[in-house]
């Protein structure tokens, strides 16, 4: 009995390596196509059916996640703040989304409050294989998830995912994240949701990776 769940332990993990290592590939191509081909549009106007197929991805490894009372209120959270956030213009500046990230609710694309959830547990899984602890975790978590949305913001503006007035970030934007991070990572760390960390580290890496190398050749 025990080498058979040692055996499917060995297999979920060989599973994680080799769907992480696949979308590892596939962004590369996506950096590719949207950066030095001519068939860059085409390529951004399937991010929303990119980013689905990443989500089902996400939970289709991490199943009981949105069973997870907590989980979803955090979803439900992330859309809250971001309407109000394009709605009234006080929460993070005067931003409009676009039509690339799909189906709105309230002008704000639905994969938003989703990545709000994914993002933050990625950033809570990354930052709990150090020794600290919870306040440092919570605050290093959320301090991650700005320095990961400083390398988003300037690639997603300039393919039209979102835009701001004046084509500016406003700094209190970013103070605004920082606030908002720190109150899903306090649930996070309290609910202590479970997460696949391992597929938690290939998701974050790609994300990284992905936007990185569409600012760096921007």
């Amino acid at each position: 009995m025990r080498m058979m769940k040692n055996q499917k332990a060995i297999q979920f993990k060989n599973i994680n390596h080799y769907i992480g290592i696949f979308l590892i590939i596939f962004h590369l191509f996506g950096v590719y196509f949207i950066r030095f081909s001519q068939y860059s549009d085409y390529v951004v106007n399937l991010t929303s059916f990119n980013l689905i197929a990443c989500f089902l991805i996400f939970f289709l490894l991490n199943k009981k996640l949105l069973l997870n009372i907590w989980a979803i209120i955090i979803i439900v959270f992330g859309m809250i703040v971001e309407i109000i956030g394009v709605q009234t213009n006080l929460l993070f500046g005067t931003y409009s989304y676009g039509d690339i990230l799909g189906l709105k609710v309230f002008d704000v694309p639905l994969a938003i409050g989703f990545n709000w959830l994914v993002l933050s547990i990625c950033s809570r899984d990354f930052i709990s294989i150090f020794n600290l602890g919870t306040k440092a975790k919570v605050i290093l978590a959320a301090i991650f998830l700005v320095i990961i949305d400083l390398i988003i913001e300037p690639v997603a503006v300039s393919l039209d995912f979102w835009q701001w007035e004046g084509g500016v970030i406003p700094l209190y934007n970013y103070l605004s994240w920082l606030l908002i991070a720190i109150v899903i990572q306090i649930v996070l760390f309290k609910a202590k949701i479970e997460t696949n960390r391992l597929f938690s580290f290939y998701y974050l890496f790609v994300q990284l990776i992905f936007f990185s190398l569409l600012l760096i050749f921007q």
